[in-house]
């Protein structure tokens, strides 16, 4: 199926010429048409054959398998909400202009670049901060 075709409409004038040159001419366009026919059917089933396969029928990437519907999934949803506890409240960090305790480490960079480390600490208000410094 290497091979490309053009077809080609034939007018009713076509036709008749072909009528008027006799029997074996008419035979001969027939069988010409019989034989183009099984190619393109043999061609579309190769084509539909390759429309066909996916991922999971094949061995083909699951990249490849294109916009086409994906399988609906078989989880059924929870009773239960969304979220933390119903009667707890949540708290949230806050910023504190009250520093506590200041950590000072010191760290290799990629090109082993010494920086420094501050972390600040607040334990009341339940606050950690740190920041690079480039020594």
């Amino acid at each position: 199926m290497c091979e490309k075709e053009r077809i080609q409409l034939i007018s009713p004038e076509e036709v008749r010429a072909v009528y008027v040159r006799g029997e074996s001419a008419v035979i001969e366009l027939v069988i010409g048409l019989v034989e183009q026919n099984i190619k393109l059917e043999a061609r579309l089933t190769e084509l539909e054959g390759i429309v066909k396969k996916n991922s999971i029928n094949s061995r083909k990437p699951a990249s490849s398998d294109g916009f086409g519907k994906k399988t609906k999934s078989l989880r059924i949803k929870g009773q239960k909400n969304t979220g933390g506890q119903t009667d707890h409240q949540g708290t949230t960090l806050e910023w504190s202009s009250q520093v506590e305790e200041v950590f000072l480490h010191q760290v290799l960079d990629d090109n082993e670049v010494a920086c420094l480390v501050v972390i600040t600490a607040s334990i009341n208000s339940n606050v950690a901060s740190f920041a690079l410094v480039n020594s």
